[in-house]
């Protein structure tokens, strides 16, 4: 199937000659289109049949501002304005490194591979073609689910279930059982932290953890040992 790809982000010198290459393959199936302008994109994709358009993203440092910018804002939660079989419009983002995957803009990226694709520069061309050739749009059913990992909302779902976390831990279990759990938490504190701005919410469940830290200490003896 011919797959057009509608391309925008960091325009940087690699951007550049990969397209040369891609022009200059002799692959007639990809239909390259650079718009101009945000104005352009957004009527580039309402023109876009779902099943053919691709999204490409460039990025050379700042990958998680990006994928808010064109991921987040332009697509998935923009289905108001574009139709939802345009917010799920397929997604590859260019990178320069792995640990973006880490990061809570690189969640539907580890979770949902169908639909979204993260690959390291420099890349190789031909398994880039195969991503191409093997990313999906969303169903417009499921778009719901990949929307509650946008940041925006995982702020708001991270400061729920950090608040009070002392009166909802669950102490039964082995030092190992015990120990994943809390682990988990530290994990939602770190991608809370990445995301949250506001100093002084920060420092409250900064705190919330520390006293949960000191009860299973006093409960539990150190399991971390």
């Amino acid at each position: 199937m011919e797959k057009t790809l509608l391309i925008s982000g960091e325009k940087e010198p690699f951007l550049w000659a990969l397209m040369r290459i891609l022009g200059k393959s002799g692959n007639d199936r990809i239909n390259i289109r650079f718009p101009a302008s945000e104005k352009d994109f957004d009527e580039e994709v309402a023109a876009g049949t779902p099943e053919k358009t691709v999204i490409l993203i460039n990025t050379s440092g700042n990958t998680p501002e990006l994928v808010n910018k064109w991921v987040w804002r332009k697509l998935r939660l923009n289905e108001k304005k574009i139709g939802k079989d345009k917010s799920g419009l397929p997604v590859i983002v260019l990178g320069p490194r792995d640990k973006f995957l880490e990061t809570p803009e690189g969640k539907v990226f580890r979770d949902f591979p169908q639909h979204h694709k993260y690959i390291t520069k420099p890349l190789n061309l031909y398994r880039f073609l195969l991503d191409i050739s093997h990313v999906y749009p969303i169903n417009p059913h499921s778009l719901c689910v990949i929307q509650g990992d946008a940041p925006g909302l995982l702020i708001g779902a991270l400061e729920h279930d950090l608040a009070n976390i002392l009166q909802k831990f669950d102490f039964d279990g082995s030092d190992e059982e015990v120990g994943e759990r809390f682990h988990r938490i530290e994990i939602d504190l770190e991608n809370y932290l990445r995301l949250k701005k506001n100093s002084k919410k920060l420092a409250k469940i900064r705190k919330e953890v520390k006293i949960l830290k000191d009860e299973i200490l006093k409960r539990r003896g150190n399991i971390w040992q």
